[in-house]
Parts: C-alpha cells; structure tokens; sequence
C-alpha cells in the first residue's frame, strides 16, 4: 500500500488528469451512442474494457525509465521494423474492411497496425534527431529521417489510408523543425511536398476519396454517399444548441442519421447531446494538455525525452484538429478518430502506451 502511495505521489497530474476528463465524456457519449446502436450497450461496454486494460498498461510501462532509450539505437529500431511488418500484413492477407486494407482480425477483434508505426515513428525520429542535434543542418540527415517516414507513408497510402498518412508526415514535418532544420531545407521539402501531392492525386488516391475532397469543396451542389456523412454531422452539431439535446435525446445520433458516430463522427454526437457548452469544455481540455506536454518538453534535460514529448504532442494536436475539423465541415471526411474519446481499442491502447511513456520521462527528468 505505500508504494502505491508514494507511485500515485510521483505522478503527474496536470497531464493525467485532462486525460481522465476526456475519456469521462468519451464513456458518457458512448453510453448514449450505444444505447441507440444496441440496448445492451456492446460498444460502451467494450470501451470500458479497453480502458481498464489501458490503465493497466500505463502503470506497469510508466514505473520504468524510458529516458534511457536515448542511449540505445536498437530496441527502438526493431521496434519501428516490426511495426512495418505488421502494417504491411493486411495487404498481404488482403483483410479488407471499410474499404481499406488497414486492419488485422483476431476473431472478434480488429487491430489497426498503423497505430503502432505512429508511436514507433516518433521514437525512431526522437532517437535520431538528439543523436545528431550538432549536425542536423546537413541535409543528408533530413533525407535520412525522411527514409523512416517515406517506408510507412508509401504503404499507408497503398491500403488506402489517406488520414493515417497526413498524421505521419505532421508527426515527421514536426519533429524535423523543432530539430531545428535550416529554412532552406524546410522551402525544399515544402515543393517536394507539393510534387507528391501532385503524384498523389493522381496514382494514389482511390476514386472515393478524391469525390470526399470534391464533395467538401462543394458541399451544397449535390447530397451523396461521398458529402452524406458530413451533412448528418453539421445537422447534429447545430442541433446541439448551446446546453445540448441532453444524454440519449440527440435526434441524429439516436435515430440512426449519424453515421460512425462511436468513432470518426463521436464528435458530433457529443456535440448533439452537450452543446456548445460541453464541446468547448471539450477542446479546452485537449489545449490544456497540449500545453502541459509543450511546458514539459521544454524543461527535458536532454534531447530524446524533449523530441518524443514533442511528437507525442504534435501526434495528438494533429489527429485531434483533423477530427474536429472534419466533424466541423472544415476538412475533407479522412477517417481520423479523436485520441481518447472514439471509440476503438487499437487506438486507445496505444495511446495509453504513448502516455505511459511521456509519463515515465517526465518522472525522471530529475533522476538521471
């Protein structure tokens, strides 16, 4: 008993405790949601259980002292290969769901691979760029660095993941410039960027998914299956008011008009039944531990912990503002779930596992 004491002691809580708030309304707004998908409320009991099995992880991977990987290339290296692995298994299996092969299936439950390739991704790159912080304004170091986004981000586009693959380039375009790159180098990946795009557009991106950037360009000219999703959405966020319909009362969400409204659309559903209200409590509550994540890193005494803390928190600025910027009509419908309140284990795991680690490298900041 003491040592969980002195352990709960230790924590830190201006980070933890915005993470509680946000999965409290992820469970009110999934309870809701579920009980208008099935009355047993499948989906909210399920999240339940991957957050109690969430909670175990972030105690048992927090107690130890991520800091060190720092000093070690290869743990994080197998680490980022074996995610590559696994992200290239749907395709080769050819497990297709929603249109994509993005998933692996374990009986009744779905794993989505490139969860893994985000937390690797920022390990790899966070280990990298403080190894070599002297030299980075070399450009091979950027081409190199570039080498471990450009494996994953050829494969996510192949499955089709267009979300996933805007998530990597933010969490690479990030990191490289808190490295500190030279301005020359950065207008240099900008055109590069705009050549890919250009590529992109026209070899990569399926039908159904330049139609969904059509379809938010014009939203108003014609209704389909493309623009459907994001119509229901905006319907839901307005008819949210500003206290909300209240919980189980929000019409497009519990009459079925909403769709994916446990993951990509959970945003809209809460919106419904919180209102304006409950949505800013909502967003001010990701400010806030952004914040805490930006303070943190900038106190870090040496250069792995600073770079990962700040991925970590560009991972969740980005996945986060592209949710809400599609639930809000302001982006195209990419598919992006909402860390810590949509519905998805996969998901919530490994953000667990990301929290676990920025925890672990603040607790010893002081100690090594």
């Amino acid at each position: 008993m003491p040592k969980i004491t002195n352990y709960l002691k230790n924590i830190h809580w201006p980070i933890i405790i915005p993470i509680i708030i946000i999965i409290v309304f992820s469970l009110l707004n999934l309870y809701s949601i579920s009980h208008s998908i099935n009355s047993s409320h499948l989906v909210f009991k399920k999240q339940i259980i991957f957050c109690l099995l969430g909670i175990a992880i972030f105690f048992w991977l927090s107690k130890f002292n991520w800091s060190i990987l720092k000093n070690f290339s290869t743990p994080i290296l197998f680490f980022y290969f074996t995610s590559i692995i696994l992200l290239f298994l749907p395709i080769i299996l050819q497990q297709q769901i929603r249109d994509t092969h993005s998933w692996i299936k374990f009986g009744p439950l779905d794993f989505q691979p490139v969860e893994t390739v985000k937390i690797s991704l920022i390990l790899v790159l966070a280990k990298y760029f403080s190894s070599r912080h002297i030299e980075l304004y070399k450009i091979r170091h950027l081409i190199i660095s570039g080498g471990y986004l450009v494996i994953p981000l050829i494969i996510v586009l192949l499955q089709p993941d267009l979300g996933s693959a805007i998530v990597l380039l933010a969490i690479w375009t990030g990191m490289i410039l808190l490295s500190g790159v030279r301005t020359k180098h950065f207008i240099f990946i900008i055109i590069i960027g705009l050549i890919l795009s250009f590529l992109g557009w026209n070899n990569f991106l399926k039908p159904y998914q330049k139609e969904r950037i059509i379809g938010f360009l014009h939203p108003q000219e014609k209704i389909n299956s493309q623009n459907y999703n994001l119509h229901q959405s905006l319907i839901a966020i307005g008819s949210g008011g500003i206290t909300g319909q209240g919980i189980l009362r929000g019409h497009q969400s519990q009459l079925g008009f909403l769709p994916e409204k446990q993951s990509d659309f959970a945003f809209a559903a809460f919106a419904e039944e919180w209102g304006l209200i409950g949505c800013l409590a909502l967003i001010l509550t990701y400010f806030y531990l952004f914040y805490q994540l930006i303070k943190n890193s900038s106190r870090m005494n040496n250069n792995f912990s600073r770079l990962y803390l700040s991925g970590f928190c560009i991972y969740l600025l980005t996945q986060s503002s592209i949710n809400f910027g599609v639930n809000l009509g302001l982006l195209p419908v990419t598919g992006i779930s909402l860390p810590f309140f949509s519905a998805g284990g996969s998901n919530l795991l490994i953000n667990f596992v990301m929290l676990a680690i920025a925890e672990s490298v603040i607790q010893h900041n002081n100690k090594y």
